[in-house]
């Protein structure tokens, strides 16, 4: 339990208070890799997709996030580096 402090990680969520307004946006544990299955693996699609699809599901649930192209930044560049989607914006 944390006590005290102007933000609480709940599961991956991260809830901040700025100005008497709540704020929120996505918590990774230090312990996060970048790394999921690679485009090049002879894995089947319905294996290498869902933690993308789970990714952009997470970030568009949320209300206000306080980063959506950072973190829409940083999901592109995990699905390129891993060569699972090429994302073109």
């Amino acid at each position: 339990m944390e006590v005290g402090g102007a933000n609480i990680n709940f599961l991956d969520l991260k809830i901040s208070i700025t100005s008497g307004h709540h704020q929120f946006g996505i918590f990774r544990k230090p312990t996060h890799t970048d790394i999921t299955i690679h485009g090049s693996s002879f894995s089947h699609p319905s294996h290498k997709y869902p933690a993308y699809h789970s990714m952009i599901n997470r970030l568009v649930s949320i209300p206000q996030p306080i980063a959506f192209n950072e973190e829409l930044n940083l999901i592109s560049t995990w699905a390129n580096m891993n060569h699972t989607y090429q994302i073109k914006r």
